[in-house]
C-alpha cells in the first residue's frame, strides 16, 4: 500500500504558514513520496446565501438547548451539544467534504488528510501499520483521535491479532486521518447526500459513521459502515497544536 495524495487543510494560505506545516507533517517520515495540496473552507467568509446557493444546511436538531428540539441524549451536559454549529465548524466540515469530492473525482486509492496544525508525537511516525490496514480492509485511520473516555460505555475494542491497533470507541479529532478508496466512496455515495442537508462538526461526524457516539440521532442519521481503525496507544498519535483547551481553535465560538 502506498499514499497517493495529501491534503492538507488551512485558511492561512500565506508561505510561512505552508512552509511550517509541511516541515512538520514530513517529519513525520512519510511512507512514500506522494503528491499534495493546500485547500479550506473559511467559514467566517460563508453568509446563508451562500450555504443555499450550495444545497448545504446545518443540522436544526444540533444545539440540544433549543427549546423545541426534543432530541434526547445521555451526558446531555456536554458543551459542544449546547450551541449552534460555529462557523468554523461549518467551513470545517465543508473542507473536508470538498477532499472526499476530489480524491473520489480522482480516483485515488489511498489518501492523507491533515488539518494545518498537527504535530507527531514522535520523530517519526510508524508508517509500519499501513501493511495491516491493507490486511484488515479498512476504509478509515485515525493517525490522531481523542478518546472521549468521560462518557459513559466508551471503550476502544481491541484486536487480538493486531495489538497496536483496534476500533476506536467515541473520539473527537478529524486533524489527521487516511482514508481508502472504498473508504472515500461510501462516503461519497452514502453520506454526502445526508450531511450536506444536515451538517454536524467533522469530530461528531466521523465517529457516528466509524462507530458510535452518545448522540442517538446521530447514529440514526448517520449508520455506521466504514471500517475504522486507530493506534491503541492513541497518545503515540498525531497531535494538534491548537483546541478549544488552549483557546486558539479556529472553530470555537466568537467573542465578537
Amino acid at each position: 500500500m502506498k499514499i497517493d495524495h495529501i491534503y492538507i487543510i488551512t485558511i492561512n494560505n500565506t508561505s510561512d504558514n505552508y512552509s511550517d506545516t509541511l516541515n512538520r507533517i514530513t517529519s513525520m517520515g512519510l511512507p512514500n513520496k506522494c503528491t499534495y495540496e493546500f485547500r479550506g473552507v473559511n467559514g467566517y467568509l460563508l453568509s446563508n446565501n451562500d450555504l443555499s446557493s450550495k444545497n448545504i444546511s446545518v443540522y436544526s436538531k444540533w444545539n440540544l438547548n433549543n427549546l423545541d428540539n426534543d432530541v434526547e441524549v445521555g451526558d446531555a451536559e456536554n458543551k459542544f451539544w449546547n450551541r449552534d454549529i460555529t462557523q468554523g465548524e461549518i467551513g470545517c466540515m465543508l473542507s473536508h467534504i470538498e477532499i472526499w469530492e476530489d480524491a473520489f473525482e480522482n480516483g485515488y486509492d489511498n489518501i492523507l488528510i491533515f488539518e494545518d496544525d498537527v504535530v507527531s508525537a514522535k520523530s517519526n511516525f510508524d508508517w509500519s501499520i499501513m501493511s495491516d490496514l491493507d490486511e484488515l480492509n479498512y476504509d478509515l485511520f485515525y493517525l490522531g483521535r481523542f478518546p472521549q473516555y468521560g462518557f459513559r460505555g466508551v471503550v476502544d475494542e481491541p484486536l487480538e491479532d493486531y495489538p497496536h491497533l483496534c476500533v476506536p470507541g467515541y473520539s473527537y479529532h478529524s486533524h489527521a486521518y487516511m482514508l481508502s478508496s472504498n473508504g472515500i466512496s461510501k462516503l461519497v455515495n452514502k453520506y454526502l447526500p445526508i450531511l450536506k442537508s444536515n451538517l454536524v462538526p467533522a469530530d461528531e461526524f466521523l465517529p457516528s459513521v466509524c462507530n458510535w457516539t452518545p448522540r442517538e440521532d446521530l447514529n440514526t442519521l448517520f449508520p455506521d459502515t466504514l471500517r475504522g481503525f486507530g493506534l491503541t496507544n492513541w497518545s503515540d498519535g498525531v497531535h494538534q497544536l491548537r483546541n478549544e483547551e488552549f483557546g486558539n481553535s479556529l472553530t470555537e465560538p466568537k467573542n465578537d
